[in-house]
């Protein structure tokens, strides 16, 4: 072999594998959670919930079951910073705000409307 022809082949060999790419860039390693919502919609999709789905598929040993079931249960917040704890938690307070505002102004508006009815 000539040189060129072994500079090739060791060029080759130590070359990345190309990796897939989609419209929206580099494909990763899906989330428990995407995998366990494709598995439920190819295969029940209205005949159990979601979350009864996942049950079963923990019950079997599934571990794609397990990973879901522990996120949501917060196994990722250790790795969360303070400071998105923070926001977090600032985010959460706001929420609950919001809707306890709604409910509120529409409880105002059942007042208003039966001291109408009252007043006639």
């Amino acid at each position: 072999m000539s040189e060129n022809n072994v500079e090739k082949l060791v060029l080759e060999a130590n070359k990345k594998p190309e990796k897939n790419k989609g419209e929206r860039g580099e494909i990763g390693e899906a989330t428990s959670s995407l995998t366990i919502k494709k598995m439920w919609k190819a295969n029940l999709v209205g005949k159990l919930s979601l979350k009864r789905y996942a049950r079963q598929l923990l019950a079997s040993g599934d571990a794609t079951a397990k990973d879901w079931f522990a996120c949501k249960n917060g196994a990722m917040n250790d790795k969360r910073s303070d400071a998105n704890k923070t926001r977090a938690s600032l985010e959460r307070q706001a929420s609950k705000a919001a809707r306890r505002k709604k409910s509120d102004s529409n409880k105002n508006k059942t007042k208003a409307v039966d001291t109408m009815t009252v007043a006639k």
